[in-house]
């Protein structure tokens, strides 16, 4: 059978097995193991009466584990050592799992520290790893000396049939320490020691305080080295013979991040991620990457290279070793063939785990529940590798006390090592496969601390997926289509899919208008088709819509996944309906006098330097008369910021119209929604709609960010006043009766290019001053007047008015300002407000018009600037 078609099978055979499993009291035996391995402990190991302190008299000299030079931990597997690198990682490692999984239905409380079948209002995943780091806090001792190993392998790898007593008796006076050299082990015990600092803080401060201060010194330590910890001088392991220590440093700096703030750790945790190499191992000992990445991940990170894909390509890596064709190993995730597979599966399936905590991806999910299905015997599957546990398990662990002892106290929670071939093919459904219930057989039935840790976290994920709650698990994620929609040719799609049916609540909500749209369902498919644009409450405009789940109405999971019970979408342009009789209009440029509203309000034009601002480089703004919507008349705008302004805002640019002549502050009534027509001429371009306020003194007036999509595509824009909003470091209120002017302005580097038409509030009702009508708008100007709207070396345009002179022609003369005439010209069929263009060549100056009636004297001059 080809490996293809063998993940194909395998890794949806067993899907609807999950909730058949028995997940809590699965995981709570895993954690039994810990307890049988503990060292040193004068109470609390009923498991097993052997490694405890309980002799006395000559009979104390069998009982040496409290006598190490740190007591406590765990021993390693089935004799009396205590190795720092597989003890630190398993501590992480059970720990990390309930970080991820914090719902209290994903660990049990069955026992106290020291007490079987006696609660404590602490999680007994907690209660056991603080043995670990009990023992860790002592091995820290300062951060230049840092205990390592407790034993020799060679010693105490001696004969499976060697009892408790007699390996006791033998390295009673002797049991030797060894001390770290390499960064490895130091920075595994400071992730876990930063880890138990925030994760017990609720149930001891003193004790987390005391994790955090030697987490410290562990860091200080492991930083300072650039290499693993060396073997021990006797050759008895192989444990330090991993080739990286980068990854352990990223895990101990990103939890120290965690714990402190401090930045310099997230800083460090960064560095030392994107300097590691793809891994070709399981998550272990030797490898903690995936830890490093799910952390960094979850923490938001997105910059590190590979933070999140990492992890990503390491469980794909798993899922591509799914094996099958032989019926031990059928559904494994097959990482070696040398030592068994059952030490690496259930780690495998919690990398898995947390890879689906952050992106809930169902078939993370699945995976992480075949590989615990395999290593339970549950499902489809028949024999499990855990002793004591399931059906057909191991009977024989290679385990001192279990061989010696079994009527006292058996081995319970061991993952054994598992089936071995001697095959090397690069398919492992090919191979050969056995496995031998022996205790002198290590290589099939050994047990240690880094078998089983995984496996508890991924049980931690189970347990909840398994919950008869109405708490939601979403399988695929809410996403909407298209990414940009545009209102008036289009329809938004809205879809997700829920792992078991349940009632659900969907909200859309403008990022900056707050209209909301709410729906609602029932089932395990979220689909809304056919969105326009409605709303509940408010309306929606050209902005960002958010969309999410309702957390309010329905329960859904607190996993850390990247944003996937919520997604966004943007609209465009929405659909434009006719003004109403209480819209009213601030200028729809149709009088053609340019820089005048029909509020009797100016127009003019503001940028950083022009403003004065230290530094200010921004070009002038332009503003030039042009077609409006629908073959109307408006305005077209340009704003060009330049690096070097040094205000907090940095570059600016925009235009503003006052709300009167005076430009003073006026009282906007009951207006609620600013309205207006805009087109850029650039896709993609940001714009800020503001409000000047008469008691804002430093420009941080409430404002809409506004960003337009499609060029030379008019928009009709809706602003309610409540989407303005000021800077988060400003407090100020809006102030609709300070009102000064309306702005449109843009921050940053670049160049906005704009037509702009039909501006209106709804329900103005200025009370300062009227809104003039379209006759009055000779007598806001005054009788005689020029109204320059531009004035460059190549072309001036105006708008002219001039008292009774409606109809009749019009002498123009210019001069410049030693009185030397440049051009004539003559104005025909003139009526009040005509806008004038004239194509000329003029140097930097000052500059005189001069218009004269036909066959009078009468006469209006004019005074203006050209710059460079």
């Amino acid at each position: 059978m080809r490996l293809k078609n063998i993940l194909v099978f395998t890794l949806f055979l067993f899907i609807s097995s999950q909730a058949a499993t028995d997940w809590a009291g699965l995981q709570n035996t895993l954690i039994k193991y810990y307890r049988y391995q503990r060292s040193g402990l004068a109470s609390g190991n009923p498991y097993n009466p052997f490694y405890t302190t309980t002799g006395s008299g000559t009979d104390a000299n069998k009982y040496p584990h409290w006598y190490d030079a740190a007591d406590g931990g765990w021993y390693d597997a089935g004799d009396f050592v205590k190795f720092g690198l597989p003890m630190g990682f398993s501590v992480y490692c059970m720990l990390k799992g309930y970080d991820a999984f914090t719902d209290p239905d994903c660990y049990s409380d069955n026992n106290s520290w020291s007490t079987i079948g006696t609660k404590d209002n602490i999680p007994d995943i907690l209660n056991e790893a603080k043995v670990g780091t009990d023992y860790l806090i002592k091995a820290v001792i300062s951060s230049s000396s840092i205990i390592r190993d407790i034993g020799t392998g060679t010693t105490d790898h001696q004969a499976i049939t060697e009892s408790g007593y007699g390996n006791s008796t033998r390295t009673y006076s002797s049991r030797p320490a060894t001390y770290c050299d390499g960064a490895d082990v130091p920075a595994y015990y400071a992730a876990a020691l930063a880890l138990m600092s925030i994760l017990y803080k609720p149930y001891s401060t003193t004790y987390s305080d005391s994790c955090l201060t030697k987490a410290k010194l562990a860091y200080t330590y492991a930083s300072s080295k650039s290499a693993v910890c060396t073997e021990q001088s006797d050759g008895s392991t192989t444990y330090y013979a991993c080739t990286q220590y980068k990854d352990k440093l990223a895990c101990a700096a990103i939890e120290l991040y965690r714990a402190t703030g401090t930045a310099s750790y997230l800083t460090a945790a960064k560095t030392y991620f994107s300097s590691l190499s793809p891994h070709y191992d399981v998550l272990s000992f030797g490898y903690a990457g995936d830890l490093a990445s799910y952390t960094l991940a979850r923490n938001g990170d997105s910059t590190t290279t590979g933070s999140y894909s990492y992890l990503s390509s390491s469980v794909s890596m798993e899922i591509s070793r799914i094996v099958g064709g032989n019926v031990l190993v059928t559904g494994a995730s097959v990482n070696t063939t040398d030592w068994g597979v059952c030490a690496t599966v259930g780690n495998a399936a919690f990398s898995a785990a947390l890879l689906y905590n952050l992106t809930g991806d169902v078939k993370y999910k699945n995976f992480a529940l075949q590989q615990l299905n395999w290593l339970s015997g549950s499902g489809s599957y028949s024999k499990s590798w855990i002793t004591q546990s399931g059906t057909n398990y191991p009977n024989h662990p290679h385990h001192r006390n279990d061989y010696n002892l079994s009527s006292v106290a058996r081995l319970t929670g061991g993952v054994v090592s598992g089936p071995t071939s001697s095959c090397s093919a690069t398919d492992k459904s090919t191979c050969s496969w056995s496995f031998t219930d022996d205790a002198s057989q290590y290589k099939y039935t050994e047990t240690a601390l880094n078998y089983g840790c995984g496996a508890i976290g991924a049980c931690a994920l189970m347990r909840w997926l398994a919950k008869t709650t109405d708490t939601v698990v979403v399988d695929t994620g809410l996403s909407a289509t298209p990414a940009s929609l545009d209102l008036t040719s289009g329809s938004e799609t809205i879809t997700a899919t829920l792992a078991k049916s349940a009632s659900w609540t969907v909200v859309l909500k403008g990022a900056t208008s707050g209209a909301t749209k709410k729906y609602t369902g029932t089932g395990t498919k979220i689909s809304i088709t056919g969105w326009k644009g409605d709303a509940d409450a408010g309306k929606f405009t050209c902005e960002v819509v958010n969309v999410s789940l309702d957390t309010a109405t329905m329960k859904v999971w607190n996993v850390q996944r990247l944003s996937y019970a919520a997604t966004t979408f943007n609209i465009t342009n929405v659909a434009v309906t006719a003004f109403g009789a209480n819209d009213k209009v601030v200028d729809n440029f149709e009088d053609t006098i340019l820089l005048t509203n029909t509020l009797s309000g100016t127009w003019s034009l503001f940028y950083d330097k022009g403003d004065s601002i230290s530094g200010g480089a921004s070009g002038k703004p332009s503003i030039l008369s042009d077609s409006g919507r629908n073959s109307a008349k408006g305005i077209y705008f340009t704003l060009v910021r330049n690096t070097g302004a040094t205000c907090a805002s940095g570059p600016y640019a925009g235009i503003r119209t006052t709300f009167n002549a005076a430009g003073s502050a006026v009282n906007l009534g009951s207006a609620d929604t600013i309205m207006f027509d805009i087109k850029p001429k650039v896709a993609n371009t940001s714009l800020y709609v503001e409000l000047e306020q008469s008691n804002i003194t430093d420009k941080a007036y409430f404002s809409y960010p506004l960003t337009l999509g499609v060029a030379g595509s008019w928009v009709r824009v809706y602003i309610p006043f409540s989407s303005l909003t000021q800077p988060s470091w400003k407090t100020a209120t809006l102030a609709t009766n300070k009102a000064v002017a309306l702005r449109f302005t843009g921050y940053g580097k670049g160049t906005g290019l704009f037509s702009l038409d039909n501006i209106y509030i709804s329900n103005l009702n200025i009370t300062s001053n009227s809104i003039r009508s379209d006759a009055a708008l000779k007598i806001a100007h005054g009788k005689n007047a020029v109204d320059f709207y531009k004035t460059a070396q190549g072309s001036i345009s105006y708008g002219l008015f001039m008292d009774n002179a409606d109809g009749k022609e019009i002498n123009a003369e210019l001069f410049d300002c030693l009185g030397k005439k440049i051009m004539s010209y003559n104005v025909d069929n003139y009526k009040s407000g005509k806008l004038v263009n004239i194509n000329c060549n003029l140097h930097a100056g000052i500059y005189f018009l001069r218009h004269t009636v036909a066959d009078t004297k009468k006469a209006v001059i004019a005074t203006f600037m050209v710059n460079k």
